[in-house]
C-alpha cells in the first residue's frame, strides 16, 4: 500500500512505491499550481532535489538537469 500526504488539493506520493516503517515521505515544496495541475520539488533522502509535474492522473518526475531541459522545451512552444 502506498502512503501519501496531502499537498493543497493534490496527493503527493513518495518517489518509491513503498517506505520502510520508520521512513516518512520526502517534504515537498510547491513551485506553482493551478486548479488542475501542480509543479513541486521534493528533497530525496540522499539529498538530491527532484522535480515533479502533476497533470491530472499523470506525474512526470525529473532530476534537475532533466527539469531544466523540460522547461526549455515548454518555453519554446508557440501557440498558433
Amino acid at each position: 500500500m502506498t502512503k501519501a500526504f496531502a499537498l493543497s488539493s493534490f496527493v503527493v506520493r513518495p518517489s518509491s512505491d513503498y517506505l520502510m516503517p520508520n521512513e516518512k515521505p520526502a517534504p515537498a515544496n510547491v513551485l506553482s499550481e493551478t486548479d488542475n495541475y501542480v509543479i513541486y520539488t521534493a528533497e530525496e533522502f540522499d539529498g538530491e532535489t527532484t522535480y515533479h509535474v502533476e497533470l491530472d492522473k499523470v506525474t512526470l518526475h525529473f532530476f534537475k538537469e532533466e527539469f531544466e531541459e523540460f522547461l526549455r522545451l515548454v518555453k519554446a512552444v508557440r501557440l498558433s
